[in-house]
């Protein structure tokens, strides 16, 4: 356990996920405004913390419980674009996601308040087919410079709100956004960041990112 700040702590968890244990890291204030789940895999583990979004989740009052879905991959270079040999991973995510919220669901008090997922590329996909399954209980969803297309049909039965975001320049995941934003059924949100690009590399941009999630989270859980 490491303390973050005034009653803040961080604790290592350890979540059923089938054959595995997925380990995670549970970051939550007392009384937390609600739980936001980050699911990421070591080659997007960087593009994570550049973004720095999740501090900023962290500050607004919300928990945060970052987990690795694929502590087996051993390219942990591989930059945050959607490469075509990723896909068939996306399954494989979409349960592992679904255990990770089943599990938070039943296990942290602060996820009564509110619990999300906030994904990043490809795995905004699986975060999207994972919040279309009946027994997972997601509250509100963030997807930045993703590939929400490669949830597929299940795009039609997601309930939770949706923020999309993606940056200006970043034309062709931007088209995707755009065409996924009418799929969905559920309340949604495309945001354009002027000037970003697919990393969202100016801390203008960053910044925005930021803001715009913890918005969009707190007000769908109710506590802004």
């Amino acid at each position: 356990m490491h303390n973050k700040g005034p009653g803040v702590r961080t604790d290592g968890v350890q979540i059923p996920a089938g054959p595995i244990a997925l380990h995670g890291e549970l970051t939550a204030p007392p009384g937390a405004r609600g739980i936001v789940i980050v699911g990421y895999r070591r080659a997007l583990a960087q593009a994570y913390a550049d973004l720095g979004a999740v501090a900023a989740l962290q500050a607004s009052g919300l928990g945060t419980l970052w987990v690795n879905l694929l502590p087996e991959e051993t390219n942990v270079e591989s930059p945050p674009e959607v490469h075509a040999e990723l896909h068939p991973r996306v399954g494989l995510l979409v349960s592992r996601l679904a255990a990770v919220a089943r599990w938070a669901a039943e296990n942290l008090p602060g996820s009564r308040a509110g619990l999300g997922v906030f994904a990043f590329a490809a795995d905004t996909g699986a975060a999207l087919a994972a919040a279309a399954l009946d027994d997972v209980r997601i509250g509100a969803l963030v997807c930045v410079a993703g590939r929400p297309d490669l949830a597929g049909d299940a795009l039609q039965h997601v309930r939770a709100p949706t923020l999309l975001i993606v940056g200006e320049n970043d034309e062709p995941v931007a088209t995707l956004n755009r065409y996924t934003q009418h799929e969905l059924s559920s309340e949604k949100r495309l945001e354009v960041v002027r000037g970003a690009t697919h990393t969202f590399e100016q801390r203008e941009s960053r910044e925005r990112v930021a803001s715009l999630a913890s918005d969009w989270f707190l007000t769908h859980f109710g506590t802004r």
